[in-house]
């Protein structure tokens, strides 16, 4: 199941938006947490879940599973994701709200009633084995905009204007990030990441 693990780290809600902090022994806060350190533990949360997804696809696929036991496996392994992207934005688990879980909720409500016509196009054949392992990898996608969905909520929050798109920094970087990337600074709430499928990018805000 997804966790969000942050050893040594507290939200410290007094800097403008909200920014996680290390913790010395002591108890005496420590340096800033760099966003992109943050963000990287997105990422790879958001890829190690898009292949279990789709490694629950094939299994279903193959047989070594029902439909049925996909289904379930698919939602558990989801609603744990939304929730622990949300957590990383808002500041740990003791910062999820009713308005936290209650979003999840209602997105989790719609994401299950596409992935039962989903899991029933798999058991009628209707899907390749390519094309059922890319459709479960997209529910990893869709669980990587939570954490920029609340973000963006505590930027709004707290006044900010003005956000520039960053891409991840590898080769698989695509023109319309970069694209994006290169415009600078738009107004805040320009940009809904992913902003393609498989997107990584991640937002700087002023």
């Amino acid at each position: 199941m997804p966790d969000v693990r942050l050893p040594g780290y507290v939200w410290d809600s007094r800097l403008r938006g909200g920014r996680f902090r290390s913790v010395y022994e002591d108890g005496r806060l420590g340096r800033i947490v760099a966003t992109r350190d943050i963000v990287q533990q997105l990422r790879t949360l958001t890829e190690r879940s898009g292949r279990l997804f789709a490694n629950l696809a094939e299994d279903a696929f193959t047989g070594r599973i029902t439909a049925a036991d996909f289904q379930r496996a698919l939602m558990g392994e989801l609603r744990a994701l939304y929730n622990a992207n949300s957590a990383l934005a808002v500041g740990g688990w003791q910062r999820m709200g009713p308005a936290e879980w209650g979003r999840n909720g209602g997105l989790l409500r719609e994401e299950y009633r596409h992935l039962a016509g989903f899991v029933q196009e798999l058991a009628d054949g209707k899907l390749s084995l390519a094309q059922a392992r890319a459709r479960a990898q997209l529910y990893a996608d869709n669980a990587y905009a939570r954490y920029w969905q609340e973000d963006l909520r505590l930027k709004q929050a707290a006044g900010f204007r003005e956000e520039h798109l960053i891409t991840a920094g590898d080769d698989k970087v695509c023109p319309i990030c970069r694209a994006a990337t290169a415009l600078g600074y738009v107004p805040l709430g320009t940009y809904v990441i992913p902003l393609h499928v498989g997107c990584r990018c991640e937002k700087a805000y002023r």
